[in-house]
């Protein structure tokens, strides 16, 4: 079994991805919030790319001091990948999948090419279809939080059969209605990701909340 299909099923089965931004912190307090991550009982994290403050490496730099720090125990990712090159530069510090906003055939392209789960961002019927032929992994339905649950119902009525990942202002009640629906997982950013629990150090709450969101994915 290759790699890239090891990931998949680790996140079939865990359907929690922990989200957190590149730049946001520093290296040391990476490593708190992974090991928070694990006390939570979760296994997944995806650290973005901040293009829009042109923090580009402190991506690559996180996912480099959770590796080297945590090995197998974490399975980590790269979120808002927008290029080839980008893909590169996750696959060199660690990463273990790529997530985009976006459907690019070669950013999915290098993605499997590189042994790494594949997360393109779609939104409409015809990107879905157009990223299973791709061979796409998961499905990141994007922007789903303003669209909205029935939305997302809507189109797996037509289109139930690939593996999608919810991402939106996440929380408990929003986690179980998207796995309700047949979501096979999600994100979790807004409630784990507190800077203030972060600069205060108190890592035990992020657990926590995060240890909240694994009871929920224990029963889908």
């Amino acid at each position: 079994m290759t790699n890239r299909e090891q990931t998949v099923i680790s996140l079939e089965a865990q359907k929690a991805v922990c989200l957190y931004r590149g730049g946001s912190m520093t290296a040391e307090q990476f490593k708190h919030v992974g090991q928070a991550v694990l006390d939570g009982g979760a296994r997944f994290i995806e650290v973005t790319i901040d293009h829009n403050a042109h923090k580009e490496e402190a991506a690559f730099e996180a996912v480099d001091a959770l590796t080297s720090t945590f090995g197998d125990d974490l399975t980590i990712g790269v979120g808002t990948v927008l290029a080839a090159e980008e893909v590169n530069c996750a696959h060199a510090a660690g990463a273990q999948f790529i997530v985009s906003p976006v459907l690019s055939k070669e950013v999915v392209a290098l993605t499997h090419e590189l042994d790494m789960m594949s997360i393109p961002g779609v939104i409409t019927p015809t990107e879905v279809v157009q990223a299973v032929n791709l061979g796409a992994d998961f499905l990141k339905v994007f922007p789903i939080g303003e669209l909205g649950l029935g939305y997302a119902k809507a189109v797996l009525v037509p289109l139930g059969f690939p593996r999608y990942l919810a991402v939106c202002k996440m929380t408990p009640e929003n986690f179980e209605a998207f796995l309700g629906i047949g979501f096979k997982a999600a994100a979790i950013s807004s409630s784990i990701n507190n800077q203030e629990l972060i600069k205060k150090g108190q890592f035990s709450e992020i657990s926590r909340r995060i240890a909240e969101y694994v009871e929920i994915a224990s029963r889908y």
